[in-house]
């Protein structure tokens, strides 16, 4: 085994079934043993999993780890599936072979019954995926086959179903959410970037509709196949992605649609129908990356804000859940230390464009300490402390005076200094309640943001 260093993996290129593969480390069961340098653990505790992994945003692939999740294999098998779910209305996401849809930037919903979809994910290519489906809403046959893992350390969201064509490329984003990728059947590809990739993989604008951040650069197919990811979305419900899918509202504290956002989406959308499809990019050379392949059984843990771009190499059945760290800050505390800052800041400050044009946007920047509590509450069911909530409010503001004396509120931010001036001191710990409170960028800007906004 010839091993390397890059960035925070340990790269070890090896033959054998042991233990770090392209960056990725993986955890075999049930041997336990040392192989090459490289280790093979069981099915880990939950306590080593969160010390390991979890809390330091270390990706690990689990293989053959379904004995230990207590899942019904039966869910892998498509025909089953179609037994006992095939009259379930779903939703699907159509024309996503488009190139727009590659770069996470069009898509459309398309409803019809379970066992449809599965006639029509049997062909290759196929134009429509089934994503991120909550399994309690739109499978609730399934939904005592699928228990928690007891690596989860706080249930964000999920567990969702996801079926994918040969072939399929989902679009490389973040998620802000830690995330278990879990695959019932066929396999996937994934190549993963770490957070602070945000610089040279070229993020779509402030403002981009959905949870999540997409890169506008793909990565070249996976040979000898094409490709797909994994995503967030709350069976349609929650806040999505883009193309068809309403803009969410910061409100009150929590996310509301309204039907003046659903006619803007609409209207966007015809409009950018008429437009012909923009050239797309690969990523540089420049741009390094973990690839693993995940086969029926495997695990792959995903940390918060780590870039992902996931290849159906076959057919396949997934499920997937979203959650964070077990405590009342600790998964805040993580997201708000680099990293995972600059990416949490622009995830930020996207929500925040999303919300600009709209006529409740001036109540919630006079409530947006409040606003971000209840926010950060409902979204990862965190207690935000006031430091916490503080470093939040400063970014938005700083960016919203900058962005008010701008020509243009879209005009682009310099990804390496957006984190600059807003993070606790050096001396402060990344895992406790969220730093010491030292080093904070001044608030002259706050009251100034107010008066400008408050009377809009």
């Amino acid at each position: 085994s010839t091993q390397s260093t890059w960035g925070s993996f340990h790269v070890s290129e090896r033959t054998s079934n042991a233990a770090e593969m392209n960056g990725v480390t993986e955890l075999s069961w049930p041997s336990a043993a040392e192989m090459n340098g490289v280790t093979e653990l069981p099915w880990p505790s939950a306590a080593e999993f969160a010390e390991r992994f979890l809390l330091p945003g270390t990706p690990v692939v689990i293989r053959n780890a379904l004995p230990h999740l207590r899942w019904d294999a039966a869910l892998g098998d498509l025909d089953h599936l179609v037994h006992r779910c095939g009259t379930n209305e779903i939703s699907v996401r159509k024309n996503v072979l488009s190139e727009m849809y590659k770069v996470g930037q069009r898509y459309a919903i398309e409803r019809m019954s379970f066992a449809q979809y599965a006639s029509v994910v049997r062909t290759s290519p196929c134009n429509y995926y089934l994503a991120a489906s909550n399994i309690k809403r739109a499978f609730p046959q399934l939904a005592e086959c699928l228990p928690v893992p007891d690596l989860v350390g706080k249930l964000h969201r999920g567990p969702f179903l996801w079926v994918a064509s040969q072939g399929h490329y989902e679009f490389n984003h973040v998620d802000p959410d830690d995330g278990l990728l879990v695959v019932l059947s066929g396999s996937k590809t994934i190549k993963l970037c770490p957070p602070q990739s945000i610089s040279k993989l070229r993020p779509n604008p402030l403002g981009s509709l959905g949870l999540t951040i997409q890169s506008q650069l793909l990565f070249p197919p996976a040979a000898p196949h094409t490709q797909h990811i994994n995503e967030r979305n709350d069976e349609f419900d929650a806040p999505g992605r883009q193309s068809t899918h309403p803009v969410e509202e910061l409100a009150h504290g929590h996310f509301r649609r309204t039907t003046q956002q659903a006619a803007v989406l609409e209207q966007k959308e015809e409009e950018s129908e008429d437009k012909e499809e923009e050239s797309t990019t690969e990523v540089g050379a420049d741009v390094e990356y973990a690839q693993v392949t995940l086969h029926a059984g495997d695990v792959l843990f995903i940390p918060v804000f780590y870039w992902h771009q996931v290849t159906s190499t076959e057919l396949s059945i997934s499920v997937n859940i979203f959650f964070g760290d077990a405590g009342r800050t600790t998964f805040l505390s993580k997201v708000l230390t680099p990293p995972r800052w600059q990416v949490f800041s622009y995830w930020l400050l996207n929500i925040i464009e999303q919300n600009r044009e709209y006529q409740s946007f001036s109540r919630v920047v006079a409530q947006l300490r409040f606003c971000l509590e209840r926010f950060f509450f409902t979204q990862f069911h965190e207690d935000a402390s006031e430091e916490q909530l503080q470093q939040c409010v400063r970014l938005i503001e700083s960016h919203l005076a900058s962005s008010s004396s701008s020509s243009s509120s879209s005009a682009p931010i310099s990804l390496p200094t957006l984190a600059a001036g807003f993070l606790p001191s050096s001396s402060s710990s990344g895992s406790g309640g969220g730093g010491s409170g030292n080093g904070y960028m001044n608030s002259n800007g706050m009251s100034s943001v107010y008066t400008n906004l408050g009377g809009a």
